[in-house]
């Protein structure tokens, strides 16, 4: 059975495109799950809700990959400890797609490889990077007020 899950950082934020997104899947209403707080939390009730209702043989459906945490390194173990249990995991807006509920699926495998070795080499991405608004310090005295 496939189940949904949906966060956004804020509550600000609107859930409104992975909540369709989900539902145009083909997921029930009453089987998705949300968040209206941070990744960097664990205190994420609609989180821990799903987790704690999927199944060996269930689907855990997320909009992209980085909603089930703000790390690769918190991604990967989710990731570990579905697979562990026989829960599968697929994403429905990734640039590369991941579905580990089929087995052997390359494409899957491969994403899972790259993340696994972006942490290993701490290669920045999305998620490990710091996220600021201030300019950086290579930019600095670039702009126009520089002049």
């Amino acid at each position: 059975m496939d189940y949904g899950y949906a966060r956004v950082s804020t509550t600000q934020q609107d859930l409104d495109r992975q909540l369709d997104a989900l539902t145009k899947a083909g997921i029930d209403n009453k089987r998705i799950y949300s968040d209206k707080k941070s990744g960097a939390t664990a205190d994420r009730p609609g989180l821990i809700d799903v987790l704690d209702r999927l199944r060996s043989g269930d689907v855990l459906v997320v909009y992209t990959l980085d909603r089930l945490g703000r790390t690769v390194r918190d991604v990967l173990n989710h990731i570990h400890e579905l697979r562990a249990a026989g829960i599968g995991l697929r994403t429905l807006a990734d640039a590369i797609p991941i579905d580990t509920s089929k087995p052997g699926d390359a494409i899957s495998e491969l994403a899972i490889v790259l993340l696994s070795l972006s942490l290993r080499w701490n290669a920045p991405t999305p998620w490990n990077e710091p996220h600021t608004h201030e300019p950086s310090a290579k930019n600095a005295g670039n702009g126009p007020a520089a002049r």
